[in-house]
C-alpha cells in the first residue's frame, strides 16, 4: 500500500518526503529498493509465531484432564516491540 501511495504521488507531482511522508508497516524488502527507500515498521514476527505456538501449546496442556478449570483461563499480555526502520521517505517535522 505504501508503495502504492508513493507511485501515486509521484504521477501528481508530489515531492516525498519534502510534501508527504510515507511510511510503510511490513518491512516488505521492495520498499528499501523503491525510491525514495521507504520508511517502515518491522514487525517481530518470528517472536509473534514463537509466541503463538507457546500460547496454543500452554492451552492444550491446561485442557488436559486432571486440571482445575482456573488454570485453563489464565490471562496474560504479550507486548511485541516493533522497530522503525527510518529511511528517505519520511522526515521529522519540527513545530512550529
Amino acid at each position: 500500500m505504501a508503495l502504492g501511495v508513493m507511485h501515486a504521488a509521484h504521477r501528481l507531482g508530489l515531492g516525498i518526503p519534502d510534501e508527504l511522508s510515507v511510511v510503510g508497516v511490513d518491512d516488505i524488502a521492495e520498499g528499501s529498493h523503491f525510491w525514495p527507500p521507504l520508511t517502515t515498521v518491522r514487525q517481530p514476527l518470528t517472536e509473534a509465531g514463537a509466541l503463538a505456538v507457546e500460547i496454543i501449546l500452554r492451552a492444550i496442556r491446561a485442557a488436559r484432564p486432571g486440571r482445575h478449570p482456573e488454570e485453563a483461563h489464565v490471562q496474560r499480555v504479550n507486548l511485541l516491540a516493533p522497530e522503525l526502520i527510518v529511511r528517505q521517505s519520511s522526515r521529522q517535522v519540527t513545530p512550529g
